[in-house]
């Protein structure tokens, strides 16, 4: 093989020459021991250190501060019958770039001397801001960040969660403009986002755009809901998206899926496996169905809890009664699938239905045997004779040694089992991917 030379050069990262705030509180009625503490701002606190040189007295006089690696604040106490309260703070910095600022300070002892109105060590001729609040640290200027605009976008610092701005953009109250704030938390900043407002938790595309806000062939279906993605130009469809010219005479298969325990139709919709599969799809219909359950289960807990088994054999009748529903209004349907609990359900639901389906996929599920009453519905009615699908995920430890369990309920049973795939619909990505398409659309 031919064999390449790379080089790769990495830059240091960007430092800021380092500021220095810091605040005066003097020696109590009677004491001689005053306090001095404040922040150092730079990008690598660990790196930094602070230094009082007390005028007109040697080296040894120095006073080296008490500084936190983690956030840069610091303090050092001043003994005025040991050292001048006249001096310079002295704070240093760098990983990469070594930087220095020195503040000249005149530390007031009572009775305070006349000329420093707000207290903060900073005389009054030289003080840029005489009204500083009681408490606040301050910079060499005088000014405390609720006094501060580094980067002039009217927003004081304290205020200020974008401090960097870019000089003349607009912001927002939090003094952010549109290359700072990321609204929709998708990853994209406003400024380049298509969709800012992109709902939470959906997958984006490049323009930061999800497929709930996208619709590619301009049929007014969005592609989260789109059966049918590439209709011609100018076609009318369905509420799926599809036009009889894609639909032929008998309409698109329909497969019905029932998302896991707590999970929402949405959520399971929106799950990357099952965007992979509807695009595979894109001639057959998704109808996802949503639990009439509290907490979005389908089969609920027993009445003692998970530990606690019920022989009731009617527990499941709520979503038995709404499924048939569903099949009575919305099918027939090519299909029955479910994930992890939504798989669960689909044995108890075809012991307890008079509805049938040409094939019957289930994902990352398990046989609910905690509901001994449920369990001997679906004893009584296996095995089903159904063409059945049974995915399981070698990471899935929690749910894959159950998938053997529930593929015995049926008699025409393929199992699939991913090397790599964790408790969730197999990704186009997924080596057993395509083995479950052909299963799927083979007669």
């Amino acid at each position: 093989s031919n064999a390449k030379t790379v080089m790769l050069v990495i830059e240091p990262p960007f430092e800021t020459d380092v500021r220095l705030t810091f605040g005066w509180t003097p020696p109590a009625t009677n004491e001689t021991v005053g306090l001095v503490e404040g922040a150092v701002l730079h990008e690598f606190p660990e790196t930094c250190s602070v230094e009082y040189r007390p005028s007109d007295q040697n080296s040894a006089m120095f006073i080296q501060a008490n500084l936190s690696e983690d956030d840069g604040t610091y303090r050092f106490f001043i003994d005025t019958e040991e050292h001048s309260t006249k001096g310079t703070i002295v704070a240093k910095c760098g990983m990469f770039d070594n930087s220095e600022q020195s503040v000249s300070v005149d530390l007031p002892l009572p009775p305070e001397p006349v000329g420093d109105d707000d207290e903060d060590a900073v005389p009054n001729d030289v003080d840029a801001c005489p009204d500083t609040p009681l408490g606040e640290p301050v910079y060499s200027t005088g000014c405390s960040d609720s006094q501060t605009d580094d980067d002039g976008d009217g927003v004081v610092n304290s205020n200020d969660r974008c401090p960097n701005t870019t000089n003349g953009a607009t912001v927002d109250v939090n003094g952010c403009a549109a290359a700072q704030r990321d609204t929709d938390g998708d990853g994209f900043n406003d400024e380049v986002d298509a969709c800012p407002d992109t709902p939470a938790g959906e997958q984006v595309d490049a323009t930061g755009c999800s497929a709930s806000q996208k619709d590619d062939d301009n049929d007014g279906v969005t592609n989260d809901v789109d059966t049918c993605p590439d209709t011609p130009a100018g076609e009318s469809v369905n509420a799926v998206g599809c036009s009889e010219s894609q639909l032929g005479p008998q309409g698109p298969l329909k497969i019905l899926a029932l998302h896991g325990g707590g999970q929402t139709a949405n959520g399971f919709r929106s799950m990357q496996g099952m965007q992979d599969l509807m695009a595979s799809l894109s001639d057959y219909e998704f109808v996802f169905a949503s639990t009439p359950e509290n907490n979005n289960v389908w089969i609920r807990d027993p009445p003692g809890g998970k530990g606690q088994p019920t022989t009731d054999r009617d527990w499941a009748d709520a979503s038995i009664a709404y499924l048939d529903q569903i099949v009575e209004d919305q099918g027939p349907f090519h299909a029955i699938l479910g994930y992890s609990q939504g798989a669960a359900m689909i044995p108890v639901y075809l012991a307890n239905t008079e509805n049938t389906f040409d094939k019957v996929l289930m994902y990352n599920g398990y046989l609910p045997t905690t509901h001994e009453g449920l369990m001997d519905t679906v004893d009584e009615a296996a095995p089903f004779s159904t063409p059945a699908m049974v995915f399981s995920g070698e990471n899935d430890d929690a749910f894959k040694d159950m998938s053997p369990a529930l593929a015995q309920r049926f008699s025409d049973c393929t199992q699939i089992h991913s090397p790599t795939a964790d408790h969730h619909p197999p990704y186009q990505s997924d080596s057993k991917y395509n083995q479950i398409l052909n299963w799927i659309t083979s007669d």
